[in-house]
């Protein structure tokens, strides 16, 4: 048993009642707050059998919360759920089910960033600049481009 005032278990559920997190983001919290990794294991078995822990769905809160309602990048969100140890196979499994609402909400956020940027003066190829160093695809700000163009 560690020196800590709760379980394994208590002080993961404690941590995960705000946000959703990965497994390796309640294992690393864990091991810092010093519990036994016998007792993370246990405590993370127990989460899993609880529907609490599951990285198939923390993927799913989190490129909803980020890429179809925050309308960021998916390059971006893919990159950090990769640094959080999420598996590749999970990551493209979501992305490739549910390929249309990302595209569209990459769609609305390029079309605002267009917008923005066309109300600071900024034109043309800078914008394109601008778009891809925030991680959107030259293929989608073009697709983008003509959709607006044949809408006007």
């Amino acid at each position: 048993m560690s020196k800590n005032k709760y379980s394994a278990i208590e002080y993961a559920m404690k941590y995960l009642q705000h946000n959703p997190k990965s497994e390796r983001d309640v294992s690393l919290m864990l091991l810092k707050k010093g519990y036994p990794e016998r007792e993370i294991a246990i405590a993370k078995k127990r989460l899993q059998e609880m529907g609490l822990l599951d990285d198939a769905l923390f993927v799913e809160l989190y490129i909803n919360s980020e890429v179809i309602k925050k309308w960021k990048a998916i390059f971006k969100v893919k990159w950090m759920l990769y640094q959080k140890w999420i598996s590749k196979h999970l990551i493209d499994d979501y992305c490739n089910a549910h390929r249309d609402a990302i595209r569209e909400g990459m769609f609305v956020r390029i079309k605002e960033e267009i917008k923005k940027y066309k109300r600071q003066g900024i034109d043309g190829i800078e914008i394109i600049q601008k778009l891809q160093r925030k991680g959107y695809n030259l293929g989608y700000i073009k697709e983008v481009i003509k959709r607006r163009d044949t809408e006007e």
